[in-house]
C-alpha cells in the first residue's frame, strides 16, 4: 500500500504513528507522577493531622498540670499567684481549642474525621472540668480537691480517645504507603510495556521505511551514476512505482532526451560561433594595426548578425571619436598656449602687488608702534588723574569730617553755655541763702556767730563762683564766635574742593575715552595690519599658484602636441562629418591693457 502513496504522506503516517507511542508513554508517565503527586500531597496531609494530634495530647498535658497548680495554689495564695494560674490554665485551653479546630478543618481522611468528631465533647467536658476544678480551688480548697476525681474521669477519657486517634493516624499511614506501592508498580508495568510497544512500533516503522525509501533510491543513484558518465541513451524507466521516487525516474528520462537535443544543438552553435569569431578576430586585429575603416562582412544569424552590426557600429563610433579627438587636441595646443602667457602676466602682477602689499604693511606697523605708545601713554595718563583725583575726594572727605567736627563743637559750647547759665544761677541762689543764714545768724546773736561765719565765707565763694561763670561765659561765647567763622570757612572750602573734585572727574573721564579711543585705534591698526598681511600672503600663495598654472598650461600644449603624434598613427578613411578646422586661439592681455595674439 505505501507503494502507492506519496512519500511526504508516508513519512507523516510514521511520524504519527511514532508521536502517538511517545505521546502514550508520556501520559502513562504524567498519570504515574500526578498520583504520585497526589500521594505526596497527603502524606504531607496526613503529617499535618499526626503534628496536630501529637500537639492536642500535648496541650491535654498541660491543662493537667495547670488544673493541678490551680489547686495547689488555693484561695490562700495572692492575687497575682491566682491570676497566674487562671492564665496558665486559659492558655492550654486556647492551645487544644486551636489544635483542635485544626484537626476538624482537615476532611481528607474520614476514619479520622470521625474520631475526632467523637472526641469533640470529650475535649469540651475535658475543658469545662477543669475551669470549674480550679475556680473552685481557688475559692475552698477543699471543694477543689473533691472535684479532681471528676477532672481525672474527663482527663482519662480524653486519653484513651487521643490514643485511639494516634492510632488511627498509624494505620491510615501505613494504608496509605501500601496504595502508593502499588501504583508505583503499577505505572512501573505499564509504562515499561508502553515502551517495549513504542520501539517496537518505531522499528516497524523504520524498517518500512527503508523498504519503501532507501532500497529505491539506491537503485536511483546507481542509475544516476550512468547517466553522469555520459551514457544519456540510458532510460530508468524500469522503475515503475507509482510514488514520488517513480515521478523522479521518469523526471530523469525525459531530462536526457533534453539533454540529447540540446548537445545536437550545441554542436550546430558551436560551428556558427567559430565563424563569427574568426570574423571578429581579423577585425580586431585591424583595428590593433591602427586601420580604424576595418568592417566585418557577411550575413549570420540571430544574435550573432546583431554582433556583427554592433562591430561594425563600434568602429565607426571609434572612427568619428579619433576625429574629434584630433579636433579637440589642437584647440586644447592653442588655448593651454594662451594661458601659459597669460599665467605668467599673471605672476609678474601679482608679484609686483605683493611688493606693494608688504611696503605698506611695514609703513601700517610703523603707525601702530606709534598708537600703541600714544595709548600706552594715555593709559598713564588716566591713571595719574585717577589718582589725583582719589586724593582730592580723601581731601574733600576730610573737609567734610572737619565740617562735621566743628558743628559739634559749636553744638558743645552752646551746650556749656547753658551749664554756665546755671552755674551762674546756682551762685545767685546761694548767695542769697548765704545772706539769709547771716541775717538769721544776727537775730540769734552769739549762738549764731559761727554760722555767720561760715555763712558769710559761702556767700564769697558764691560771689567768686558767679563772677568766674560770667568770666567762663564771655570767653565761651568769644569760642563760639570763632568757632561760628571756622564752620563758614570749612563750608567755603569743601565748596571749592567739590568743584575741584567734579572738574578733576570731568578731567578723569576725557583722559580715560582718549585712553580708550586710543586703545580702540591701537586695535583697529593692529587688525588692519593682520588684514594686510594676509592680502601680502594671498598675494604671495596666488604668485605661485600663476606659476604654477603656467607650468600646468606648458605641461598641457605638450601633452596635445604628445596627441596628436598618437593620433596620427590611425588610419581614419572617410568618415561622416569630416574634422573642422581648429579654432583661432583668443587673444590675451598684456601689462599694459594690450592685447596678444596667440
Amino acid at each position: 500500500m505505501l507503494r502507492k502513496i506519496p512519500i511526504r504522506t508516508a513519512l507523516y503516517i510514521i511520524g504519527a504513528i511514532s508521536m502517538l507511542a511517545v505521546m502514550a508513554i508520556a501520559g502513562l508517565w504524567g498519570l504515574a507522577f500526578y498520583q504520585s503527586s497526589l500521594s505526596y500531597d497527603r502524606q504531607v496531609i496526613l503529617g499535618q493531622v499526626t503534628r496536630h494530634t501529637v500537639t492536642t495530647d500535648m496541650f491535654h498535658e498541660g491543662i493537667e498540670a495547670a488544673t493541678v497548680t490551680g489547686v495547689l495554689t488555693g484561695p490562700n495564695a495572692t492575687p497575682g499567684e491566682k491570676e497566674k494560674a487562671r492564665e496558665r490554665l486559659e492558655s492550654a485551653i486556647a492551645g487544644i481549642e486551636a489544635e483542635f479546630a485544626m484537626l476538624e478543618a482537615i476532611d481528607d481522611f474520614p476514619t479520622l474525621s470521625a474520631r475526632v468528631d467523637a472526641a469533640r465533647p470529650m475535649v469540651e467536658t475535658y475543658v469545662k472540668t477543669a475551669r470549674s476544678t480550679v475556680d473552685i480551688a481557688l475559692q475552698d480548697v477543699a471543694m477543689g480537691r473533691a472535684q479532681l476525681p471528676s477532672f481525672m474521669d474527663s482527663f482519662s477519657k480524653l486519653e484513651v480517645e487521643l490514643a485511639a486517634m494516634a492510632e488511627e493516624v498509624e494505620n491510615v499511614s501505613t494504608a496509605l504507603q501500601e496504595e502508593n506501592r502499588g501504583k508505583t508498580k503499577l505505572y512501573g508495568l505499564l509504562g515499561g510495556v508502553g515502551a517495549l510497544i513504542a520501539m517496537a512500533m518505531m522499528g516497524i516503522s523504520a524498517w518500512k521505511l527503508t523498504q519503501m525509501i532507501v532500497t529505491p533510491m539506491g537503485r536511483l543513484r546507481r542509475a544516476l551514476a550512468q547517466v553522469a558518465s555520459g551514457d544519456f541513451a540510458f532510460r530508468i524507466g524500469s522503475i515503475t512505482r507509482n510514488d514520488d521516487i517513480g515521478a523522479i525516474a521518469r523526471d530523469i528520462d525525459r531530462v536526457s532526451e533534453r539533454v540529447v537535443a540540446m548537445m545536437a544543438e550545441r554542436d550546430a552553435q558551436q560551428d556558427e560561433a567559430a565563424q563569427i569569431i574568426a570574423a571578429l578576430g581579423q577585425g580586431l586585429r585591424d583595428l590593433a594595426q591602427g586601420n580604424l575603416a576595418a568592417e566585418i562582412t557577411g550575413n549570420f544569424t540571430g544574435s550573432y548578425d546583431s554582433l556583427r552590426s554592433d562591430f561594425n557600429q563600434a568602429a565607426q563610433q571609434l572612427r568619428q571619436s579619433i576625429h574629434q579627438v584630433v579636433e579637440v587636441s589642437t584647440t586644447i595646443r592653442a588655448q593651454s598656449s594662451d594661458l601659459s602667457r597669460a599665467s605668467e602676466n599673471l605672476a609678474s602682477r601679482t608679484e609686483n602687488q605683493a611688493a606693494t602689499l608688504e611696503e605698506t604693511a611695514a609703513a601700517l606697523e610703523q603707525v601702530t608702534g606709534g598708537m600703541n605708545s600714544a595709548a600706552s601713554n594715555a593709559r598713564e595718563v588716566e591713571e595719574v588723574v585717577q589718582r589725583a583725583r582719589n586724593e582730592v575726594e580723601h581731601s574733600g572727605t576730610v573737609v567734610l569730617s572737619a565740617v562735621s567736627a566743628m558743628h559739634e563743637i559749636e553744638a558743645s559750647s552752646s551746650q556749656i553755655s547753658q551749664i554756665i547759665g546755671v552755674i551762674d544761677d546756682i551762685a545767685f541762689q546761694t548767695n542769697l541763702l548765704a545772706l539769709n543764714a547771716g541775717v538769721e545768724a544776727a537775730r540769734a546773736g552769739d549762738a549764731g556767730r559761727g554760722f555767720a561765719v561760715v555763712a558769710s565765707e559761702v556767700r564769697a565763694l558764691a560771689q567768686r563762683s558767679s563772677t568766674a561763670a560770667k568770666e567762663i561765659k564771655g570767653l565761651i561765647g568769644a569760642s563760639a564766635q570763632q568757632v561760628e567763622k571756622g564752620v563758614q570757612q570749612v563750608d567755603q572750602a569743601r565748596s571749592a574742593l567739590n568743584a575741584v573734585v567734579t572738574q578733576v572727574a570731568r578731567i578723569s573721564d576725557l583722559v580715560s575715552q582718549i585712553a580708550r579711543g586710543s586703545g580702540e585705534q591701537a586695535r583697529a591698526l593692529h587688525e588692519i595690519n593682520l588684514g594686510v598681511a594676509q592680502l601680502d600672503q594671498v598675494t604671495q600663495q596666488n604668485a605661485a599658484m600663476a606659476e604654477e598654472s603656467g607650468a600646468a598650461s606648458r605641461a598641457v600644449e605638450e601633452e596635445a602636441m604628445d596627441l596628436d603624434r598618437i593620433v596620427s598613427r590611425f588610419a581614419l578613411g572617410r568618415t561622416k562629418g569630416a574634422a573642422k578646422a581648429a579654432p583661432k586661439p583668443a587673444p590675451s592681455q598684456d601689462e599694459g591693457g594690450g592685447w596678444i595674439a596667440a
